[in-house]
This record gives C-alpha cells, sequence and structure tokens, in this order.
C-alpha cells in the first residue's frame, strides 16, 4: 500500500509551456517584423482532456524607420508611378491577449500528443495605419511629385476567441516539443462596420509556432 500511494503521487498532470511563431493579420498588407510569444499553463483531468490558462502577444510592424522619426511622410514615394503611391499602406498593431484554455487529446501516450485545442478571453490592442489621401504627378511620366497622407492610430479590446491543432513530442520524461497552430477570433464583429478611424487594424491573426513545455 505504501508503494501504491507513493506511485500515484508522482503522476504527471500538469505542464508548462512556452510558444514562439510567426502570426499573420489578414488587415495588414504586409506582414512584417511580425512574431507571436505565448506562455500557456495547463492541468489535466483525464487522459484526453486538459484544461488551462495562457498569455499571448502578437505584432507585426511594416512601418519604415523613417516614418517612426519623422512627421509620418515617406520621401521614397516621390518619383514613384502615382499608382504605387496612391494604394500604397503601412500597419502596425500591438496584442495582447488573456484566455482560458482547453485542449482536447486525439492521441495521448507515451511519446506523441495530437490534438485539438481552444480557447476564449479578451484581447487588448493598439494599432496604427497609414494611408495616402491624395497624390499629385506627372502628366507625362505619370512619376509622383507631391502627396498628403494620414497616420491613424486607436485602440481596440473585445472578447475573442481561439481555435487550432497541435502535436507534441515528450522526451526525457517530463520534457515536450511540438507545434501549435491556431485562428484568433473577435467575438463582437460589430465594430467591423466601424471607419478606419475607430479601427485602424482589426486583430484577427493566423499564428503558426513551435512550443517547448515542461510537464510535472
Amino acid at each position: 500500500m505504501p508503494l501504491q500511494k507513493s506511485i500515484a503521487q508522482t503522476e504527471i498532470d500538469q505542464s508548462i509551456n512556452l510558444t514562439i511563431g510567426k502570426p499573420t493579420f489578414p488587415d495588414v498588407q504586409t506582414n512584417e517584423n511580425n512574431y507571436f510569444v505565448a506562455l500557456e499553463y495547463q492541468k489535466q483531468f483525464k487522459k484526453w482532456i486538459a484544461l488551462g490558462f495562457k498569455l499571448e502577444y502578437a505584432a507585426t510592424n511594416d512601418f519604415p524607420d523613417n516614418l517612426n522619426e519623422t512627421s509620418g511622410a515617406d520621401p521614397r514615394f516621390i518619383g514613384r508611378p502615382s499608382n504605387e503611391t496612391l494604394f500604397a499602406g503601412y500597419a502596425e498593431i500591438d496584442a495582447v491577449s488573456i484566455q482560458g484554455t482547453i485542449n482536447l487529446f486525439l492521441v495521448n501516450n507515451k511519446r506523441w500528443s495530437f490534438g485539438a485545442h481552444g480557447g476564449g478571453g479578451y484581447i487588448f490592442t493598439t494599432s496604427r495605419y497609414f494611408f495616402v489621401t491624395r497624390v499629385g504627378f506627372d502628366l507625362f511620366t505619370d512619376e509622383t511629385i507631391d502627396y498628403e497622407n494620414v497616420v491613424l492610430e486607436n485602440d481596440f479590446n473585445e472578447f475573442h476567441f481561439s481555435t487550432g491543432l497541435f502535436v507534441d513530442y515528450k522526451f526525457l520524461d517530463n520534457y515536450f516539443v511540438g507545434l501549435k497552430v491556431a485562428g484568433n477570433f473577435t467575438i463582437d464583429d460589430s465594430e467591423f462596420g466601424a471607419q478606419i478611424e475607430d479601427v485602424p487594424v482589426f486583430p484577427n491573426y493566423y499564428s503558426a509556432g513551435i512550443r517547448v513545455g515542461y510537464r510535472f
């Protein structure tokens, strides 16, 4: 009996993992300098289900350095074809989300885990967007000679949810490494009908990352 009690007490049913990867925001023309980091704690209640808590940060920023340091104009537009200037756009977004999570294991053996995950919580975002409002161009060469632009910035905070798949490989008894893909979406999309001044960049995004974790 003492031996059986000792074995039960050493059962591994909790874990903590760190995921690092790339997010893609569909509302951004060019996803550059984009990355996300997520820290998650899980408690396994049955072999096929675990509940947890996750904190995640995701960002993308394709603003050129000179736009961060000046009034917002990009001198590189001068001389470019007017159509390129008119449809130019830069975007930046920073998103922090807090979620309760659920993981459903389709495969969960000594070495491998595979399944689906989901979660719900709240997301806090700050975004800004650059776009051109007027272009002056040479009628003969079609080159841009002057233009006007605006840079809009605002916050957008909303309830959101995520869903996706994961696969993990376990090693050295207590460690694991894996891949995780997810889609992150706001629950209330009524703001999607708002003007760009209200929500310069919407916070929905897809992500893929590598995660490492410790089981205890």
